[in-house]
């Protein structure tokens, strides 16, 4: 039999280490992920929404995108496991007044 080696859980992960270098390299992983960012701020702009969810929110450039397409009248929330992200995620919104 083969003993199983305790690995963290995601929120153990998201809210150590991880977290931490995913909101230092923010810049480089939003450059990375700029088209997909885009494209879902395109979408939710196309379809007419005026509230946005998204879960897996990261530093929050995915909601900030839907936020300014949104605009004031519209309303996006992020959410994520990671505190670090998280705390990331309200400074740059507080930052845009989003």
């Amino acid at each position: 039999m083969i003993d199983k080696i305790a690995s963290p859980t995601q929120t153990e992960l998201r809210n150590g280490p991880a977290g931490e270098t995913w909101g230092a390299k923010q810049g480089l992983l939003d450059g990375l992920f700029e088209p997909v960012a885009a494209y879902l701020a395109g979408a939710v702009e196309a379809a007419g929404a005026s509230r946005l969810l998204d879960v897996g929110c990261g530093t929050g450039a995915t909601t900030l995108g839907a936020a300014r397409r949104l605009g004031p009248t519209g309303s996006a929330l992020g959410i994520d496991l990671s505190a670090p992200m998280i705390a990331r995620a309200r400074e740059r919104a507080a930052a845009e007044a989003l």
